[in-house]
């Protein structure tokens, strides 16, 4: 059977009524697999009345264990529902026959990344104005890449302002530091993990605030900084593989400025390039070694590397293009592998793909204004790094074939070209 005739993922279904159940049941293994993972909960304003409703709970993003502490502690004695990508139900580790049965009686609302989903925000009224639950969501849309707040979509303080729904936020430190993306397994190190509960907008604080000033207060309240819970906490990453991957993310070396030069292990991080070499500290500093300091903090390079691919599409210069293997999701039974295709990044046009169904090849277009960020995984499913594609029927995971560690600027260029439109528009 062709790609095109496989059946789609049903988007339409609304959220369920949390099971007693299955609820009991993962709670439990959760807490048996991870119960020797301590947090410590800190808690604000969650005595006002309005917590005592159902409402919207929004939390950062930095693995997969934020859902799990959360969810486990926290909502024990709460129904919820949440939402998850669907590729997040292909990674849940269940059954592949049972996992969306599980999934959706767990509470879980099914939707494709980045994509402008109107049936979302039903779902998510529907979920506390009649099923009466709480509403988890993750408004990153995907784990943080250098152990900051990502961008949050402006559309978020329009929600919340229709609905009038009141907001808790919950802030995760901790887990960034012991299983970054860039590292992908856990640091063998013991770190303290802390989560900030707070009841930050109760319905007539929502009355009285703009949109803006709505959307400020949540950037405000998930802000995290993972580097700095580092140096406040005073923890050591004793681990002597700790800067394994960190090349996936400090993909540009500023001594030479080589792009994809980089490259990782042990405890250093080095430019193929030009030879030179740094040391990633047990502080989670970096220091060089064998040439003048440049950067001693990864968010530092990090945004130095974002700044650059500002400057490539102001001045006009941004393009990208290559061969990809890719692989469709058209529902959470399987993957599909599609073959090659070719995949085109530039500034005016957006994001195109091309693969072929089998029988023509088929174009995926997303225009510059359609996405604000995009997500990427490293070394996903032993299939190299690879960035997803979503539109409201599809989704595609795609894996350069000719250019190594590449994502991560294809990330900064698609958050920056949406920015470069949208002030266009704006003016």
């Amino acid at each position: 059977m062709k790609f095109s005739e496989l059946k789609r993922q049903d988007l339409y279904a609304g959220p369920k009524k949390q099971n007693g159940i299955v609820k009991f049941i993962l709670t439990t293994a959760t807490k048996i697999v991870y119960g020797g993972d301590k947090v410590k909960y800190v808690y604000e304003r969650m005595d006002h009345p309005d917590f005592e409703e159902p409402h919207i709970v929004l939390c950062n993003h930095m693995n997969r264990l934020d859902f799990l502490f959360l969810t486990s502690k926290l909502r024990r004695k709460r129904k919820f529902n949440y939402v998850i990508s669907i590729d997040g139900v292909m990674d849940a580790d269940v059954t592949i026959f049972l996992q969306e049965f599980i999934m959706r009686n767990y509470g879980a609302i099914i939707k494709r990344k980045f994509t402008n989903d109107l049936r979302l925000v039903k779902n998510i009224k529907k979920s506390v104005k009649e099923l009466k639950q709480d509403m988890i969501m993750y408004p990153e849309a995907r784990y943080t890449l250098e152990g900051r707040l990502s961008l949050l979509p402006e559309s978020l303080g329009k929600m919340i302002k229709l609905f009038g729904i009141p907001v808790e936020t919950c802030t995760m430190h901790g887990n960034y530091i012991r299983t970054p993306q860039w590292h992908k397994r856990k640091i063998k190190d013991k770190f303290p993990l802390v989560a900030n509960i707070k009841g930050l907008l109760t319905k007539e604080e929502i009355a009285s605030l703009s949109i803006e000033e709505i959307n400020t207060k949540i950037k405000e309240a998930l802000y995290f900084n993972e580097y700095d819970f580092v140096k406040e906490q005073r923890i050591k990453i004793t681990d002597e593989r700790r800067a394994e991957g960190l090349h996936r993310i400090l993909y540009q070396c500023p001594c030479c400025e080589k792009e994809f030069s980089m490259a990782s292990g042990e405890t250093s991080i080095w430019c193929k390039e030009c030879n030179t070499k740094w040391n990633y500290n047990e502080d989670a500093t970096l220091s060089c070694i064998n040439k003048e300091d440049s950067f001693t903090s990864v968010t530092d390079w990090f945004d130095w590397e974002r700044a650059n691919v500002i400057k490539q599409i102001e001045e006009g210069t941004y393009h990208f293009e290559d061969d990809v293997n890719v692989y469709g999701l058209p529902n959470t039974k399987k993957w599909i592998k599609l073959g090659r295709g070719k995949l085109i990044h530039d500034i005016n046009e957006g994001l195109h793909l091309v693969y072929n169904d089998g029988e023509k090849d088929v174009d995926v277009i997303r225009k510059p204004i359609e996405m604000n960020s995009c997500h990427i995984e490293y070394d996903y499913r032993k299939c190299g790094d690879c960035l997803d594609i979503s539109t409201d029927n599809d989704t595609f995971f795609v894996n350069p074939v000719n250019f190594d560690n590449v994502l991560t600027k294809f990330h900064f260029a698609t958050e920056e070209i949406y920015k470069y439109h949208k002030n266009k528009i704006k003016k």
